[in-house]
């Protein structure tokens, strides 16, 4: 995933990114971070409060861009989101 297409979505309204695996979930995660990008992950992987800390995040408008694994599919997005 090009971290260029992101950022264009991101000037449109909200994205969320639903990635295959663990590793490539992981792998954009330190692409964001190094690309300085705020958003937060929805990865069955953290603690559940930590998940819906950032699923509350998410929804509220407070963050823009959101990547999580295939159950993150469910996540609702505002109108103008966008689903990669």
């Amino acid at each position: 995933m090009k971290i260029g297409q992101i950022k264009a979505r991101l000037n449109e309204g909200e994205v969320l990114v639903i990635l295959p695996t663990a590793r490539a979930l992981d792998s954009l995660d330190k692409e964001l971070t190094g690309a300085g990008l705020t958003f937060v992950n929805l990865s069955s992987d953290l603690p559940r409060s930590t998940r819906y800390l950032n699923y509350l995040l998410f929804i509220s408008g407070k963050a823009k861009l959101a990547i999580g694994l295939r159950g993150a599919v469910f996540t609702p997005l505002r109108r103008n989101g966008t689903l990669i």
